[in-house]
């Protein structure tokens, strides 16, 4: 059995008790609050995603569900639970209007920003320089923001929406409806659009040069690869971005 603890809040600091050996009564205040505290249990975790200076989990009630909640550790500003303040134990990730953090089936973390996906919509928190998080903005993020639409992007989870999700050090990708789409840096052609230089905060398209259905999708430092099949052939791989080295 697992512990959960109560936190209360309210008027209860002033109220006037009266105990028996059968009973607890209170005085009818005003309304009370009540806010339940799930502990993380480092049982059935389905994926670990870390980053530079954090780490992250997906842990699930059972080996039999469809999605859980994500916990993060370490450096704070980093963990979407809304502060700054480092932590070297799991902290729970906000839940936000949208994203409760109780049906998450994917996450990835880049250096410093992390994306889970819940009902086949992504969402981002963490550092949002050269607009990494995807949500039209370049700044920071203590609590996960949605990722915008644009580019043919829906991020509304329809068609199953998002199937692939993939975070580098300062850009995303995600394949949806087996089309590919990037976000963030594009320096060194991290976004595979055809372009180099500019960043988008908001997902951008990946050329395909052929009838292309997108599979998976892996970001590294200045580029990425993907698996898709074509016409021809299952599981080729496509990759753009920097070529420095082949």
């Amino acid at each position: 059995m697992s512990l959960v603890g109560v936190i209360l809040t309210g008027a209860l600091a002033g109220s006037v008790v009266e105990a028996s050996p059968q009973q607890l009564q209170v005085a009818p205040q005003s309304p009370v609050s009540a806010q339940v505290v799930v502990p993380w249990q480092n049982e059935n975790v389905w994926d670990v995603a870390a980053g530079l200076y954090h780490t992250c989990a997906l842990q699930v009630a059972d080996p039999m569900s469809t999605g859980g909640t994500v916990y993060c550790w370490g450096q704070g500003g980093k963990l979407g639970n809304g502060g700054n303040t480092d932590s070297n134990v799991p902290v729970q990730v906000s839940s936000v209007p949208g994203f409760s953090n109780t049906n998450v089936t994917r996450i990835a973390a880049g250096w410093n920003h992390t994306c889970a996906v819940e009902g086949g919509m992504v969402w981002c928190w963490g550092e949002g320089a050269n607009g990494k998080l995807g949500n039209g903005s370049s700044s920071n993020a203590l609590e996960p923001v949605k990722v915008s639409a644009g580019g043919g992007f829906l991020n509304t989870g329809a068609s199953g929406g998002v199937s692939s999700i993939s975070a580098g050090l300062s850009s995303t990708c995600a394949v949806e409806n087996s089309k590919a789409y990037c976000w963030g840096s594009n320096m060194q052609g991290h976004l595979g659009n055809n372009g180099v230089g500019a960043s988008s905060d908001v997902p951008v398209k990946v050329v395909d040069t052929a009838a292309v259905a997108f599979r998976s999708v892996s970001v590294g430092n200045y580029g990425a690869c993907a698996v898709a099949n074509d016409a021809t052939f299952n599981d080729r791989f496509y990759c753009w971005g920097y070529n420095g080295t082949g």
